[in-house]
């Protein structure tokens, strides 16, 4: 449900915005069927615009707004994962003024403000308890022995705060008639609490300065040259630089052909760089199975990509196009391998061998009670490179004034591995090859008649592919329609629409387990 109201007083423009949104469950988590996911919510949300004019030249825009609410968790009958909810509250506030010099040159000062709290936080049963079925009864008394701590319950917390405070300055200016430059600064701080994601309860924080620049540069008539760099320089990876170039010549007035050739980095998050999540026996929260941590230190993920592509319309500018050939290069790609070594050990005598004999399980049932197991744990690291090179084609037509169609298909092949595994014998490597899917296709058909009547229609098809820790998805063909009318009288405005999605029936584009299912929903928007 959405109420916004919008109106003016003098320079002065403003709309408020109250929304609620509310999602009762998965069908399947309610009808108690084997490892349904719950996914339930209830979201509250308000923001507000003012746009300002404050004089002839100077603009000012503020955005505010806030959202809280409660979202399900969890998988039905699970005993590591089971439901439970999560409480989200978030905030934001954004400032901007502009001054404009005149048509060719303008600066821009932007300062926005997020913040966001979530509790999350649920029980495992006590380590007696998970170690079922083995020869040797798994009292509190041998819990204790093996990991020198009572047989407490097991929480895991995923409760954090994170806070970002941004300030951006912008300038754009045309010092020649062919030449438009425009430069930039911005500083950037991030910062996380969170005692059961990093394992501490002081905040981390990431502070981040660039400065950037972009030309664009016409040496004649059918030659556009746009270069650009971005330095950057922040505390998890230090200092890089990430340069742009592009040549674009226009064949004829309808045509052009471009070349691009760039260098760009990713920043590791600050949990990628700092994590320390588990299970902790509670109180007092002592680690007793390590579920992510880092190797620290992280290198930025670094893309390397060059491409040539064609661009054009007809004469009439009914039909246009955009076809793109491409190559990139993917380097020091944060892997999340199950490290068979990892865990530490808490008591010490403790090792997995010596939990099997006492617990009366094999090593192998060990390692698999929690988790991956008390004998591993996920942990980010640089191991992974990517080879990817393809081609991607956009068509859009408008026959008439009234009907729009769009092509969009791709062909991509992959090529590359990631560290998955790491075990006493080694390494192991997980292809990407089927990481990606090698053709995509979409369409979409919109059709609008008379008396604000409209009708949309899309299609999609995704090939066969499995994300790294998914599941094969066998190829996908998903489709939505919207059927919808618009109407005025006086002034009051709204539309009235009928969205069907995933017309033909449920798949899944992760794991199996999470299908997505054929749904159909009534909207109503009113504006006055």
């Amino acid at each position: 449900n959405v109420l916004r109201h919008a109106g003016n007083s003098g320079a002065l423009d403003y709309r408020l915005t109250v929304e609620y949104q509310s999602n009762d469950a998965n069908a399947s988590y309610l009808d108690e069927l084997e490892e349904a996911v719950r996914d339930d919510k209830s979201i509250n949300t308000i923001g507000f615009r003012a746009d300002y004019r404050a004089g002839v030249n100077d603009y000012l825009t503020l955005q505010l707004g806030g959202s809280d609410g409660v979202v399900g968790d969890g998988l039905l009958d699970e005993l590591l994962q089971p439901p439970h909810e999560n409480t989200t509250r978030q905030d934001f506030q954004q400032f901007k003024w502009k001054h404009v010099f005149s048509l060719d040159e303008d600066i821009e000062l932007q300062f926005y403000h997020n913040h966001s709290d979530t509790e999350a936080e649920y029980f495992l049963p006590k380590l007696s308890a998970i170690f079922l079925g083995g020869t040797t009864p798994a009292t509190s008394a041998i819990i204790d022995a093996v990991f020198g701590h009572p047989d407490d319950d097991l929480q895991i917390l995923h409760s954090h705060e994170m806070d970002r405070k941004n300030v951006e300055f912008v300038h754009r200016l045309k010092p020649l008639d062919s030449l438009r430059v425009v430069w930039g600064a911005e500083m950037r701080v991030d910062e996380v609490v969170s005692e059961g994601l990093i394992g501490r309860h002081s905040p981390v924080t990431n502070r981040l300065y660039r400065l950037f620049a972009n030309g664009e540069w016409q040496p004649a008539e059918r030659w556009l040259v746009n270069a650009g760099a971005m330095a950057e320089q922040n505390e998890i990876t230090g200092t890089h630089l990430s340069p742009r170039l592009a040549l674009n010549y226009r064949l004829n007035a309808n045509h052009s052909v471009r070349t691009a050739y760039s260098l760009s980095y990713r920043t590791p998050a600050i949990l990628e760089e700092y994590a320390d999540y588990g299970a902790r026996f509670y109180p007092d929260g002592q680690m007793v199975d390590q579920i992510w941590e880092s190797d620290g230190d992280l290198e930025p993920e670094k893309i390397t990509s060059v491409e040539v592509g064609f661009v054009g319309q007809t004469a009439d500018r009914r039909v246009s196009y955009d076809v793109r050939f491409f190559r990139e290069h993917l380097r020091d790609l944060i892997a999340t391998p199950i490290d068979r070594n990892s865990d530490e050990p808490y008591n010490p005598n403790y090792n997995p061998a010596f939990a099997a004999a006492l617990l009366g399980l094999g090593v192998t049932d060990a390692c698999d009670q929690l988790h991956a197991g008390f004998c591993a744990g996920t942990v980010f690291t640089n191991d992974g490179s990517v080879d990817m090179e393809g081609v991607e084609f956009q068509l859009r037509n408008q026959p008439t004034d009234r009907t729009l169609i769009s092509v969009g298909f791709s062909h991509l092949y992959a090529r590359g591995d990631v560290l998955n595994n790491i075990r006493t014998t080694g390494k192991e490597y997980e292809p990407v090859d089927d990481a990606a899917p090698v053709s995509t296709l979409s369409l979409l058909f919109e059709q609008r008649f008379g008396a604000g009547w409209s009708l949309s229609y899309g299609h999609y098809y995704v090939g066969s592919m499995r994300f790294l820790g998914g599941d094969d998805t066998g190829g996908i063909q998903a489709g939505d329609a919207r059927l919808a009318r618009t109407f005025r009288s006086g002034a009051l405005e709204g539309t009235l629409a009928l969205t069907v999605q995933d017309i033909y029936g449920s798949y899944f584009d992760y794991v199996e387990e999470i299908p997505r299912t054929r749904s159909a929903y009534l909207s109503a928007e009113l504006k006055f």
